[in-house]
């Protein structure tokens, strides 16, 4: 194990690097729903969800929009959940943006203790599981023929396919 990880500290963290409006982050909640289910506590659901899995999830966007968006998906799944939750960490910030943020923090300014928060996470925490899909042109992806082997997927993309044995 790491040195500057905590044994006791959970193992699956989870960031959303360019979250959207959320629809992987509200996918992850009802798929952890679901998991926590099959075993027959509904009533323990929104406990678990805010002590394990809510702090487990992490999101961040650039642009003001989506970001708002994926907030209010978010509260709308945690309602319909009867999980009260008034800060889920979806974070407005550029993802790829590591420099030192020695801003002023004002009493009453959001935005800055966020990009502090975000900054913060991004230069200490551990993530375990990156989520999100690449970005791809929907009019090329309805032209082109599908490739005809797994082999010929990847060397179109640049990515490796992977099998299951």
């Amino acid at each position: 194990m790491p040195e500057d990880v905590e044994p006791s500290s959970r193992f699956v963290s989870m960031v959303d690097p360019a979250t959207g409006t959320g629809t992987f982050v509200v996918e992850w909640l009802r798929r952890a729903r679901t998991s926590f289910l099959h075993d027959g506590k509904a009533a323990d659901w929104p406990e678990h969800a805010r002590e394990v899995v809510l702090p487990s999830i992490h999101a961040f966007e650039l642009m003001l929009g989506p970001y708002a968006i994926a907030h209010l998906k978010v509260a709308l799944e945690l309602h319909d959940e009867n999980v009260v939750d008034d800060a889920p960490n979806i974070l407005l910030t550029d993802t790829l943006d590591h420099e030192s943020h020695n801003q002023l923090l004002f009493e009453d300014d959001p935005v800055s203790g966020e990009g502090e928060r975000a900054a913060a996470l991004k230069d200490g925490a551990r993530f375990t599981i990156v989520i999100g899909n690449p970005p791809y042109d929907r009019e090329s992806r309805r032209t082109l023929a599908p490739p005809a082997s797994a082999r010929e997927a990847s060397l179109a993309t640049g990515c490796p396919v992977f099998r299951r044995s």
